[in-house]
């Protein structure tokens, strides 16, 4: 019992061992195209130094140690992660990426062999080891190559507890950014604000910036969002809009409260730390209904490499909650965006102006200028395309343009690019859709908006939709689509809460409709738009009192405002709905 305790004790603190010579701690063995040095930690193919994670290193290790014998999973488990619960993904993504990083795959296994049901086997030769020892010269070599051993027992006994030193030193690397014993309070179904959907549910929170540079942020919010967009491409999967994602930005939550707030199982969080052209990105996910950690992972990449590091996190996601993709859905769910990094941080900074000023005449334009820059890098690259059309439409909208025609005819050719790019695009259709209801092109609404929700919408193009079904006629899908946005984006905007509220108003259920239009006013008390809706719902189910306090309200702010205004602005594919809305007002008391 006491040795066991020593040993243990030697693994953690080297120098009180007295047999332990301080110069025993480089192992290098060379296989194939690979040479693995124990004492730098470091991994070369071909020559090229290659980026490892500290467990995916601490397994190359361990199986190179015990090469002579097939390595369980469970010795795997115990010796990497301690003996701690680790998820079948987690342990194949391991195995996989110590593969790919050796020049092996799953296919040849040339290098790591699977023995189903047994577990894995360091199979290629090991051409060189060699022991660096203070006092003698290094090039021992293994007895498979030379016959026999160059070590006496001594020696193998130190060679053994040097190698295990590197082990957990890599592990303990690997841990203190991963720490799947960590204490974390399980969320209650109970507690829950919302129902656990039956398919696998994610929350992703907003990457932490651990730069120095603040001017980061948008970088770390940019990696959050495109994991978030990937994810939501999943049909099996259900994942929580990015905008109520980022009520927790900067915000010390619990897992725990996140879950149970959002009504999903697991969460996803991380944080980035971005010097010059590298960049680090550490992840994990977590099961907050058990409390634990199901998977983890720490990049350290070129900043060139992002848009893969993005991809490999979706990945890893989706294999460790175990859902199956089709080859549609993955190259969906993993399409590219760009190669030019330059174009993507300007599409960054753009988009963190419409953010941080939305409906700022400068910031639109200052923004509208940046997307343009992006696109003179890259062509081929659809986001900054779809976003361009975004502000050309804004302009329209608030008259910030000297020629509207001519900005609405940019804003539908920019769909157009974006669209030649990626027909599958929900965001593209769902501008189409905007921009010919802007133009009353009725019928064309109904078939962009039918496209944009069957390619896996996010819950921005299904509140859009639905707001639009409506308009079209079709109240019933409108409650069914912002239903559902509302499920996906908790913390929606108010505008959800209009139409739902519209919906209901058509569908003469004038008790619900009320109550959504109420909530809207409470959350948005300056806005005349509820006043206005609220009064005509009021009049059609015949409590007038109520009609007509809401057009006393909307005349008191603002004096001029008569049915001229409603007339001009109301577009409704059926003429009867919009004399209705006007009649309901009339009776309410509004001036002609």
């Amino acid at each position: 019992m006491g040795s066991d305790r020593r040993l243990t004790e030697t693994l953690f603190f080297p120098c009180d061992f007295p047999d332990f010579p301080i110069g025993l701690t480089q192992m290098i063995y060379r296989f194939g195209q690979c040479e693995l040095d124990t004492e730098r930690l470091e991994l070369r193919l071909d020559g090229e130094l290659q980026a490892v994670e500290p467990q995916v290193f601490s397994l190359l290790v361990l199986l190179i140690e015990n090469r002579k014998k097939v390595v369980s999973k469970d010795d795997l488990i115990a010796a990497v992660w301690g003996g701690r619960i680790v998820s079948d993904a987690s342990l194949s993504s391991r195995v996989s990426r110590a593969r790919t990083a050796v020049g092996d795959s799953g296919t040849s296994q040339a290098i790591i062999r699977t023995l189903p049901r047994r577990g894995f086997r360091f199979v290629a030769d090991i051409l060189q080891d060699e022991a660096t020892q203070s006092g003698s010269p290094s090039g021992a070599h293994d007895d498979e190559t030379t016959g026999k051993s160059a070590e006496n027992p001594s020696s193998k006994r130190k060679t053994v507890i040097a190698a295990s030193i590197i082990v957990v030193i890599a592990v303990a690397a690997g841990l203190f950014f991963w720490q799947p014993w960590a204490s974390i309070e399980k969320a209650s179904i109970e507690k829950m604000a919302y129902k656990l959907p039956q398919k696998p549910s994610i929350a992703v929170l907003p990457f932490a910036n651990l730069s120095s540079d603040r001017n980061q942020e948008s970088f770390g919010d940019a990696i959050t969002e495109d994991i978030i967009t990937a994810l939501s491409k999943i049909p099996d999967m259900f994942v929580i809009a990015h905008n109520s994602s980022f009520t927790y930005k900067g915000k010390a939550v619990k897992v725990q409260k996140v879950a149970e707030d959002l009504g999903v199982r697991y969460v996803l969080e991380g944080s980035i730390q971005r010097s010059g052209n590298k960049v680090r990105v550490t992840v994990q996910l977590i099961d907050a209904l058990s409390g634990r950690h199901i998977w983890g992972e720490r990049y350290d990449r070129e900043v060139k490499d992002i848009f893969a590091l993005q991809d490999d996190i979706t990945r890893n996601v989706v294999t460790a909650l175990e859902v199956k993709l089709t080859e549609g859905e993955q190259a969906r769910a993993l399409r590219r965006q760009t190669e030019n990094t330059e174009a993507y941080e300007l599409f960054l900074r753009a988009k963190s102006m419409q953010r941080e000023g939305y409906l700022s005449k400068s910031v639109n334009a200052e923004a509208k200028e940046f997307y343009e820059k992006a696109i003179a890098l890259d062509p081929n690259f659809a986001a900054p395309w779809l976003r361009l059309s975004e502000v050309l439409q804004i302009e329209v909208r608030f008259g910030w343009t000297k020629n509207r025609v001519r900005s609405m005819s940019q804003a539908v050719d920019a769909v157009g690019k974006a669209l030649a790019i990626d027909d599958a695009l929900p965001e593209a259709y769902m501008w189409l859709a905007n921009i010919a209801h802007i133009k009353r092109q009725y019928d064309q609404v109904i078939v962009h908006c039918e496209k944009a929700l069957s390619l896996d919408p996010t819950a921005f193009v299904m509140a859009h939709c639905g707001r639009m079904w409506s308009q079209v006629g079709r109240p019933e899908e409108a409650l069914e689509w912002i239903t559902k946005a509302m499920r996906r984006n908790p913390y929606f905007n108010t505008q959800y809460l209009f139409t739902l509220g519209n919906a209901h108003r058509m569908l003469g259920n004038y008790d619900k409709a009320i109550a959504a239009l109420e909530a809207r006013r409470k959350l948005d008390p300056k806005s005349l738009a509820p006043l206005i809706m609220l009064a005509a719902t009021y009049a059609e189910a015949g409590q007038m009192d109520k009609a007509r306090a809401m057009v006393k309200d909307s005349i008191k702010r603002f004096p001029k405002y008569s049915l001229k205004r409603p007339t001009q602005v109301l577009r409704y594919k059926d003429p009867k709905e919009k004399q209705r809305i006007l009649d309901n007002l009339r009776k309410a008391g509004l001036p002609e």
